[in-house]
């Protein structure tokens, strides 16, 4: 090949490369925790999950409830 034909491949393929980063589908910006990253929203959603979790552990570290009277047949 050519030394002109390799730089026009060569061309070809960092303008290939650039379009996918435009379109933000690099194979880098594919995986999971890329994504994460990039989404303030997924980021916003798993702080208040995490928040949430956290709270119904410390409220089951507590004395159960009574149930009101009659609510459980009687034990025999």
């Amino acid at each position: 090949m050519s030394r002109r034909g390799r730089k026009e491949q060569a061309k070809q393929a960092i303008l290939g490369e650039l379009e996918l980063l435009a379109q933000d589908r690099h194979p880098r910006n594919q995986t999971l925790m890329a994504r994460f990253v990039k989404c303030g929203d997924c980021q916003t959603a798993n702080r208040l999950l995490h928040e949430a979790l956290g709270t119904i552990g410390r409220r089951q570290k507590g004395a159960p409830l009574s149930p009101p009277a009659g609510w459980l047949p009687p034990l025999t």
